[in-house]
């Protein structure tokens, strides 16, 4: 009997590689010949030779990563169902609403007599503006996710993974999974021999880093505000946007506003960074001020570089801090609470140092990308004994 096949169903090939290519890596090293299936239109040649690199086959699946849209969602259904008769893996594992609901369909669709059984692992990574927001727009994908989801209830072969107890007590609370159909596993983790603590202190000037994406739900207008009440205390320090814009988000934060606060010496804007280490590394602060979060990979890698986190005390990102031990936690949306817990620790750096030195040792003990890569493929091999079981 050949090899086991999985087959991970991602919406963006970069995120693939970002967040989910150790689960690939430690899904070959149990036995499996792995696939992924990703939009074409996120596939650089640099994603391909590398995923021929390590013998990981790549199959093309037209996924929109935002919106409702009849048409191009029936034909994401119909490629990736094709692909399933094709291949027939033994692991589906879906990752992201959009791809959690097109697999999920597409393998109900698929469970016929006669055809091998395939067993599902959706991925809860984080639950979007939907589940932040209260505007009207907002009400109705919530509306429609939550529909979509108790439309396909877990099967006796589907489990679920969150990346934190809240997301996963919302998703039992609301009928959305059923309990013990269900696991945690504390994000992507981080590459520890990789993003390690800086040789030496930062050179100066110090630098308060927001490690994310350009969105208004990252706390991007609650950081800049917060550099506004620190800049006649802090005149030295640099506050930092080390981000890209993503304007296929409708909560991006428009240019025209980034380069205001650039002007009015508010921010300095990095810019999508292809070397988050080096960045870390040269950064005396990280911050995070999101309104929710799955489990922010950007705090796991600050942690990794001894770095003391100021962030919000929402879902996700205190699962990476504990409020006085390796970071400090604020409420969400609020800018002088914010600035508050930046300047002490900017005035305090013997605290500063303590706090970082812990965060490191966190990173070590609960966010090795390896260790957790290797509790899904044992949820993995747990959904293949159940059916063997039986």
């Amino acid at each position: 009997m050949g090899n086991r096949k999985a087959l991970l169903f991602v919406n963006d090939l970069g995120f693939f590689f970002s967040h989910r290519f150790p689960i690939a890596l430690a899904g070959q090293a149990r036995g499996f010949d792995m696939a992924v299936a990703a939009p074409e239109s996120s596939a650089s040649a640099a994603h391909l030779a590398q995923l021929a690199d390590h013998n990981i086959k790549w199959l093309p699946v037209p996924v929109r990563r935002h919106g409702l849209n009849p048409l191009r969602d029936l034909r994401t259904l119909e490629t990736l169902a094709r692909i399933l008769l094709r291949e027939r893996p033994d692991i589906l594992h879906n990752v992201t609403a959009k791809c959690i609901l097109h697999g999920s369909l597409a393998a109900r669709l698929l469970s016929l007599p006669g055809l091998p059984p395939l067993r599902v692992v959706n991925a809860v990574s984080g639950l979007g503006f939907a589940f932040i927001r209260q505007s009207a727009d907002a009400r109705v994908a919530r509306s429609v996710i939550r529909a979509g989801y108790r439309l396909l209830p877990p099967a006796q072969r589907t489990w679920f993974i969150f990346q934190n107890i809240d997301d996963q007590e919302l998703f039992e609370r609301e009928g959305m999974v059923r309990p013990g159909r269900s696991v945690i596993v504390r994000g992507s983790g981080v590459d520890l021999k990789y993003f390690q603590p800086a040789s030496s202190a930062p050179a100066a000037p110090r630098r308060v880093v927001l490690p994310a994406r350009l969105l208004w739900d990252k706390g991007v207008r609650e950081f800049t505000e917060a550099a506004r009440l620190l800049r006649s205390s802090h005149p030295e320090v640099h506050f930092c946007l080390a981000g890209g814009l993503d304007t296929t988000y409708r909560q991006h934060v428009p240019e025209a506003q980034v380069r205001a606060w650039e002007s009015e010496g508010l921010v300095h804007w990095l810019g999508h960074q292809s070397d988050m280490r080096a960045c870390l590394q040269a950064a005396s602060i990280a911050c995070l001020p999101s309104y929710r979060e799955g489990l922010p990979k950007a705090l796991l890698e600050a942690a990794a570089c001894g770095l003391p986190i100021v962030t919000t005390d929402v879902p996700g990102c205190r699962e990476v801090v504990t409020d006085g031990v390796n970071g400090l936690l604020v409420p969400a949306r609020d800018a002088a609470a914010l600035a508050a817990a930046l300047g002490r620790l900017l005035t305090d750096r013997d605290l500063a140092n303590r706090l970082g030195a812990a965060s490191r040792q966190r990173a070590t003990a609960h966010f090795c990308a390896r260790a957790l890569a290797n509790q899904t493929i044992n949820l993995w091999q747990q959904a293949l004994e159940a059916d063997s079981a039986r």
